[in-house]
């Protein structure tokens, strides 16, 4: 399996402090039975600015010291990018990764306020040639009111991408209840772990994998999990199955 989304890189935002926390999240990943991962340390001025050439550096020692430790497991590099009007520039000036080396690129909205004119940022990302992967959406307060606001995101091509985690209530119950619609609307594209910290959710895959699994079928579940989370890293276009808009009148 693949995982998109985790802030494993040592010392560098709020996941893993020094290189031993990072080990010890690969350990876990492995154990999982994830064999890829991709570093996505956040990206989000003034709080963390570490610049790519920085986190390359940081990604070769933890290769070394998995290597030292037989840990195998495969790290690429990425950044989770806060929302703002310099995305290309920052690009352009490599300061920030994409997926990989790929056309894809992770980025975060505000948790809890709705940007006005939220489309158009994203749309002069999106100009730029790049794909958009949305991190969580399950989380922001406003898709919380009205998932059928994520419409618009995927008519224009955005990947939604939500976290494991979130099916059994770790950012609260507005986010699981959140979860629990989009996947049964099939709004979600790829599901990641957003890990921050070591034994917090990869410990836990068993029981996430069967409470997604009780709201989907098994096709579903691959095609989030694995075949399209495969075909990000290798910058192919993603699966899309035909997703419905959520009923007001639903409720879990």
């Amino acid at each position: 399996m693949i995982d998109l989304h985790c802030h494993i890189l040592p010392g560098v935002d709020d996941g893993s402090q020094n290189i031993e926390q990072s080990v010890k999240i690969a350990l876990n990943a492995k154990e999982a039975g994830f064999n890829t991962i991709c570093c996505t340390p956040h990206f989000l001025e003034p709080n963390y600015i570490s610049k790519k050439s920085d986190n390359l550096k940081l990604l070769e020692e933890l290769k070394i010291e998995l290597k030292k430790q037989n840990i195998e497991i495969n790290l690429i590099l990425g950044n989770e990018v806060y929302i703002s009007e310099n995305v290309s520039q920052l690009l352009e000036n490599e300061i920030i990764s994409k997926i990989g080396n790929t056309n894809y690129i992770l980025m975060e909205l505000p948790l809890f306020q709705e940007i006005r004119y939220v489309n158009q940022l994203l749309g002069r990302v999106q100009d730029k040639g790049l794909k958009i992967v949305l991190a969580h959406p399950e989380r922001y307060v406003y898709i919380q009111k009205n998932p059928n606001k994520l419409v618009d995101f995927i008519e224009s091509g955005i990947i939604l991408q939500g976290n494991y985690a979130s099916i059994i209530g770790k950012y609260g119950i507005e986010s699981k209840k959140t979860m629990k619609k989009l996947l049964k609307a099939k709004m979600i594209h790829i599901l990641a772990s957003d890990v921050h910290k070591e034994n917090s959710i990869y410990n836990k895959m068993e029981v996430i994998s069967k409470n997604i699994l009780e709201i989907v079928d098994e096709d579903y579940y691959e095609l989030i999990t694995k075949i399209n989370p495969q075909k990000i890293i290798e910058n192919q276009s993603i699966e899309k199955c035909e997703y419905k808009k959520v009923k007001k009148n639903i409720f879990f």
